[in-house]
């Protein structure tokens, strides 16, 4: 279990002083340089490339690593005009093809994990274009030969490219799966540079071994307008699997959104996305919030019974999905927000929240008048939704309205009668639920991210300064805003540093 969550931004040190839970071991995939704050990542880098040489493996590693070296010094012989070797890894995989996975789509975890075919092409470009040899590695293997056999004549590669250009699937005769993934990991640790996504864990282990080496993050390497453009100059240009024509779709409407694309724009790459692979009910959901957005509550309503008939139980598990926390969960307040304005599909799907968060005055407020015409909705019993729940209490309402109210002048005059609402509404609320908040699994990551997040510290100071106001109670708010503003800035500015 990766216990290294609760080191974020702390000295390495603080690992003398806190209790592990897996005794005695800790243990995690992620590069310690990207968790500690006062770790240098060249002399990280460069102990790890050590400690891994000290290793003493067993003879068959110790012949396979060393094939892996021979071979890279090998190429550099037969590459003359070659300045450097470059590695390009091509995570793909569960995030890719995995069900899942798919339906996380919208994590960071999982669409910065595999990486968007698009890039990798442009990056064999670059480097085949700059007189660099190149080795494109992946875990799908079907895509490694799509691009054997199809970028030769979509980049219009010369005879001298076309020799640079090599895919690891014609290195290694190796039968066994482990001795043939450990050769290509080291084949990567020996060359001159590694493309990669950063939440590799493999890619990773080829950076921190082998030899001293230039690694760059490909999403970060890219600007979002740059990527943004790689995606429609090659999308349709090769003939790749659906599941990775879909991922890069989503990158797409996710970009157009960072981007500020037209409206139309974004739905394009949405509906491209949902085409490519149908059965992701991710992009259902993501149209969904389009419709509530654009205000067409009767359009959202009528979509929403095509898929109760078409794909009930698959839509409803992708929007309760995963064990650990509801990753849809903004969604919710959509569905609670229009319940009870005479849309029934709206009120069967915020019956089901109101069920699944445990909040039973809700939920029979919402199924009661529709009874007759829904079966009692499911239970998918994950005792979760703690998050969604503090996210609204009092204190992180009233700091999200004042947040986001701050950033003109006319939202800003506006904050005392926004502040007014929030409050009045919260007064009648129906979140009573009948079972403590302690008790959700996901309590604790809940206390960790909503009490200490700026909304909940602003909203919670100004409820306190309130109460206090005649012994200057709104004095120390300001006090306490000035304070957390600080607070905020300094983590920010850390965390660009471990980026």
């Amino acid at each position: 279990m990766d216990e290294f969550g609760k080191f974020k931004r702390k000295s390495i040190n603080s690992l003398k002083d806190i209790k592990v839970l897996n005794f005695p071991i800790h243990a995690t995939q992620k590069r310690l340089d990207t968790i500690f704050n006062d770790l240098d990542a060249k002399e990280y880098k460069l102990n790890l490339i050590k400690i891994w040489q000290e290793l003493d493996f067993a003879p068959k590693i110790k012949e396979i690593l060393k094939k892996a070296e021979e071979k890279i010094i090998n190429l550099k012989e037969n590459i003359t005009t070659s300045d450097k070797i470059c590695a390009l890894h091509i995570r793909a995989g569960d995030a890719i093809f995995l069900n899942e996975f798919q339906r996380q789509i919208i994590r960071p975890n999982i669409f910065a994990r595999a990486l968007n075919f698009t890039l990798a092409i442009e990056i064999i470009n670059k480097e085949l274009k700059n007189n660099n040899a190149i080795i494109v590695f992946s875990d799908d293997l079907s895509l490694l030969e799509c691009f054997k056999n199809e970028l030769p004549t979509l980049l219009d590669l010369n005879q001298t490219q076309k020799k640079k250009l090599f895919f690891s699937i014609d290195f290694c005769d190796e039968k066994d799966y482990a001795y043939k993934a450990l050769y290509e990991n080291a084949l990567m640790s020996w060359s001159d540079k590694i493309y990669y996504t950063k939440t590799s864990g493999y890619a990773n282990l080829a950076v921190l071994t082998g030899k001293y080496k230039e690694d760059i993050g490909i999403y970060e390497y890219f600007s979002n307008e740059e990527q943004y453009e790689i995606i429609q100059k090659y999308l349709d240009q090769i003939n790749v699997h659906s599941f990775h024509k879909s991922f890069v779709c989503f990158h797409g409407f996710r970009l157009a959104k960072i981007l500020k694309k037209p409206l139309e724009e974004i739905k394009f790459w949405l509906k491209k996305a949902h085409f490519y692979n149908p059965n992701n009910d991710a992009f259902h959901l993501l149209w969904i919030e389009i419709l509530f957005k654009e205000k067409q509550i009767k359009e959202a309503n009528e979509y929403i019974a095509n898929l109760l008939i078409q794909r009930e139980s698959a839509f409803l598990e992708t929007l309760f999905c995963d064990n650990t926390r509801y990753y849809y969960d903004f969604m919710f307040d959509y569905f609670l927000k229009y319940a009870k304005k005479g849309f029934e599909n709206i009120d069967y799907i915020a019956s089901v929240i109101a069920l699944n968060l445990g909040c039973k005055e809700l939920f029979e407020f919402y199924f009661k008048d529709i009874k007759g015409k829904f079966k009692t909705p499911f239970d998918f019993g994950k005792n979760l939704g703690a998050e969604f729940l503090m996210k609204n209490h009092l204190s992180y309402k009233l700091g999200e309205a004042m947040v986001k109210n701050s950033f003109a002048l006319k939202t800003l005059l506006k904050n005392p009668l926004d502040l007014l609402i929030i409050y009045l509404q919260f007064k009648k609320d129906k979140f009573k639920h009948i079972r403590s908040l302690s008790s959700y699994k996901d309590h604790e990551k809940a206390l960790k991210f909503v009490k200490v997040h700026p909304y909940y510290k602003i909203g919670y100071a100004l409820i306190k300064a309130q109460k206090t106001w005649y012994k200057g109670g709104y004095f120390i708010f300001i006090k306490e805003l000035k304070k957390n503003a600080k607070e905020y800035k300094e983590e920010r500015k850390k965390l660009k540093r471990n980026l």
